[in-house]
């Protein structure tokens, strides 16, 4: 195994230390999440259940890990790319602001990494960020981001091993859907609290459960409603946590393009919302979006929302 990690001294050195990313010599997930809890985190944070659950997932995102960067919504140098970044960068608080070269900002789900390097890049942080993922073949991509960390590990798991006061920006940007509520999600923001500094702040980014435009098959819509959580909820489990001042916003973005892109998209399962179907349910279902949002124009528009979810520790 192979690690590359930055030294530095004090408790963040004792941090960035041990957060290294391991390259796993084989191919079943239950023994890579197993031999990563030799360091940063405990064996009984993660049940046979959880395993399953994390191994499932993983292997979405292994699927999809070639073409991420090719969806919409992930696309490198893209206005909507752009647009993602100033809504993360207009969180950091004037307090941070004043203190650049001092944060440490950590990416949980940050997949490959790029996002995190953007954050870095754009408010030229002095310190690396960490990026955090359960998907090792997305955090390949991450080791070659300059100023990033990877870290292999699941969120909640992640969260619970913080070293106390470590961290002053924690981003969780559409993780939070993948956490049971109310279990999981309550133990995410209590590690959280802990792991952030006095004056730190939590921001999740995600989107919403119901006020949705995109142009889905029935079916996947009802997934996603099933499966996605209610923003006034998350906000709640935050205060319970200790949060202060936590704050619930929405961002809209227009979107606009060819339908065939869209159905590429779903066919691709760009989302975890289209890994619940077999091939033969989504291409039903792509023939059912074609006839329902078919146009002479070609095209498809609808809104991107995004909910911000913050909260600070004072």
């Amino acid at each position: 195994m192979s690690s590359k990690v930055l030294r530095s001294g004090g408790k963040s050195g004792k941090l960035l230390r041990e957060m290294n990313f391991q390259k796993m010599q084989t191919n079943n997930f239950g023994n890579q999440i197993e031999s990563k809890t030799q360091g940063c985190f405990s064996k009984s944070t993660l049940s046979s259940n959880a395993v399953a659950e994390l191994k499932a997932k993983s292997y979405h995102y292994q699927n999809v890990s070639n073409s991420y960067h090719e969806a919409y919504f992930y696309a490198k140098n893209s206005d909507y790319e752009r647009w993602q970044l100033d809504v993360v960068a207009n969180c950091f608080s004037p307090l941070h602001r004043q203190r650049l070269s001092q944060l440490q900002v950590v990416d949980i789900g940050g997949g490959t990494g790029r996002f995190a390097g953007l954050i870095r890049s754009r408010l030229s942080l002095n310190r690396p960020v960490i990026c955090v993922d359960m998907s090792a073949d997305m955090l390949k991509e991450a080791e070659q981001e300059d100023g990033v960390i990877p870290h292999l590990a699941d969120a909640v798991s992640y969260a619970k091993s913080m070293h106390p006061e470590s961290v002053d920006f924690a981003l969780n940007k559409e993780l939070i859907h993948h956490l049971k509520m109310s279990e999981e999600v309550t133990e995410f923001y209590k590690g959280l609290y802990k792991g952030l500094r006095y004056g730190g702040k939590s921001v999740t980014i995600t989107r919403p459960q119901k006020n949705i435009s995109y142009p889905f098959f029935e079916e996947a819509r009802q997934v996603w409603i099933k499966n996605a959580h209610a923003s006034v909820d998350i906000e709640k489990i935050m205060i319970d946590c200790r949060f202060s001042n936590v704050k619930l916003e929405t961002k809209e973005y227009p979107v606009t393009m060819s339908l065939n892109q869209w159905t590429n998209m779903v066919k691709g399962r760009m989302w975890s919302t289209f890994s619940h179907f077999s091939d033969d349910d989504l291409h039903a279902g792509v023939k059912e979006i074609e006839s329902r949002f078919n146009s002479d124009s070609g095209l498809v528009t609808f809104h991107e929302r995004l909910n911000i979810i913050q909260g600070e520790k004072l």
